[in-house]
C-alpha cells in the first residue's frame, strides 16, 4: 500500500501473506515472480488440489483466503491440515469440506439474485463467527447504531475545502513541499501484548525502505523502489505481486499522509461521522489499484485526519483496515501524528515514534533488492 507509516504496519500482513504463499506451493520453494514476463497462473497451476476456485488468477487466492479468516474469526489451520506439518492440499478435515459447499452456495446466490457481483459472503452470516447465530439479538447484544449522515440534507464543504483545511492545520503547502525524505524509528504494540522495533526510510515520490525486528530477534525488511518490491525474511527474498505489490505501491506514497487524497481518483465528500468524539467529514476516493478504496475522516473543528479506512476488494467480499491518528506534533515546520491505532480483522497495532527527521541524504541504493544471505538457498 505507498510510503506512509502504514507501510510499516503492512509488512506484518505482506510478511504474513508471503509465508502463507511459501507453504502451500507444491513443495518446491515459491518461485520469484517478475510482472509481465508471463501469463499469470490461474490458482489450480500455482496450487495444489483447487476445486472450487479453478480458473481464478492466482494472486487473487491469499486474498481470498484471508477474508475467510476475517468472516469467520479463525485462522488457517481452521480449515487446513497443519500438523505435524503444513498439508493444505490435504482434504482430511470436514471444515474443508463444508467451505467449498459454502462457496458454491454464496457464488449461486450472487449470481441468481446479484448479476455475480459479491453481495452475499461469509461475513454476511457469520459476523466474525466460526458459526452462525440463528437466535436473534437481544437488547443488550444488538450493534450500536451507525452515526454516519450521509451528504443527502446537509451542506457539507468541497474537496478541495476539506484537503486545504487538513493542509492549512499541518503547516500549510509550502512547508509540505519542501520534504523529500523521512527516516523514522517507532515501537508497535499489538494487541497480544508484543512490541516490535520497525526502522523506515522513505524518498519522494515514492520509495521506502522499513526494517522490523520481530520479539524473537528476527528481521523482516521490505523495500519498494517505485516499481518492484520485496520482502526479505529468514526464509530468503521474495519479489512481491499481485494484491501485496499494489499494497506496497498505494503505501509506498511519500504523501500518502502529508497530501492524503492527492493519490485518490472520484473523490467526493459523502456525509458526517464520529472518530472518538470528533465530528469528522467523510471524504470517498478509488486507488489507483481498483481494488482498493479509502475513506478518510478529517475532524471539523481541527481539519486533521483522524481516521483512515481502506477496502481491499477479494473474490468473496471486502477485506477491511482501519488507521486511526492522534497525538500531533510539529516536525520542522510540519505536524505529524505520533501515535496511530491501526486495525485489522487478526490484530489492532498501535504505533508510537520514538524519532522522525524530513530531508536526511538518502541514497537510492537503500531501495535496491535486499541482499540474500548466503547458503539461503535463494
Amino acid at each position: 500500500m505507498r510510503n506512509s507509516f502504514l507501510a510499516v504496519l503492512t509488512l506484518l500482513a505482506v510478511s504474513a501473506l508471503a509465508f502463507a504463499q511459501g507453504v502451500q506451493k507444491t513443495g518446491a520453494e515459491k518461485e520469484p515472480v517478475h510482472p509481465g514476463t508471463a501469463t499469470p497462473k490461474t490458482a489450480e497451476q500455482a496450487f495444489k488440489n483447487i476445486q472450487s476456485l479453478k480458473g481464478v488468477p492466482a494472486e487473487q487466492l491469499i486474498p481470498a483466503m484471508q477474508y475467510f479468516n476475517a468472516s469467520l474469526g479463525v485462522e488457517c489451520n481452521f480449515c487446513h491440515v497443519t500438523q505435524p506439518q503444513w498439508a493444505p492440499d490435504k482434504d482430511d478435515k470436514e471444515e474443508k469440506r463444508r467451505a467449498r459447499q459454502m462457496i458454491a452456495m454464496t457464488q449461486s446466490i450472487n449470481q441468481g439474485h446479484f448479476k455475480g457481483q459479491p453481495e452475499v459472503g461469509c461475513a454476511t452470516c457469520h459476523g466474525g463467527l466460526s458459526h452462525p447465530r440463528s437466535v436473534a439479538p437481544l437488547v443488550e447484544e444488538k450493534p450500536k447504531p451507525p452515526q454516519f449522515r450521509s451528504a443527502r440534507g446537509q451542506q457539507l464543504p468541497s474537496v478541495e475545502e476539506v484537503v486545504q483545511a487538513y493542509e492549512k492545520a499541518i503547516g500549510g503547502q509550502p512547508a509540505i513541499q519542501k520534504l523529500s525524505t523521512r527516516t523514522v524509528k517507532a515501537t508497535l504494540t499489538t494487541s497480544q501484548g508484543q512490541t516490535l522495533q520497525i526502522e523506515l526510510v522513505q524518498k519522494a515520490p515514492d520509495k521506502t525502505r522499513s526494517i522490523i525486528t520481530l520479539p524473537n530477534g528476527q528481521v523482516r525488511e521490505q523495500v519498494f523502489n517505485g516499481a518492484a518490491g520485496w520482502i526479505k525474511t529468514a526464509r530468503g527474498v521474495n519479489e512481491a505481486a499481485g494484491p501485496e505489490l499494489a499494497a506496497l505501491r498505494i503505501n509506498s506514497r511519500f504523501d500518502r499522509d502529508l497530501m492524503p487524497a492527492s493519490g485518490l481518483a472520484h473523490t467526493r465528500v459523502i456525509g458526517t461521522d464520529m472518530v472518538d468524539g470528533h465530528e469528522c467529514y467523510v471524504l470517498r476516493g478509488q486507488d489507483p489499484d481498483s481494488d482498493f478504496s479509502e475513506r478518510l475522516y478529517f475532524d471539523k473543528q481541527s481539519g486533521l485526519l483522524l481516521r483512515r479506512a481502506s477496502v481491499q476488494r477479494t473474490l468473496f467480499g471486502p477485506l477491511g483496515d482501519s488507521t486511526e491518528y492522534s497525538d500531533y506534533k510539529e516536525v520542522q515546520g510540519v505536524k505529524v501524528a505520533f501515535t496511530t491505532r491501526r486495525s485489522t480483522p487478526e490484530t489492532v497495532v498501535t504505533r508510537k515514534l520514538d524519532a522522525i527527521e524530513f530531508n536526511q541524504t538518502v541514497d537510492d541504493s537503500k531501495f535496491a533488492r535486499p541482499a540474500t544471505q548466503a547458503g539461503s538457498g535463494q
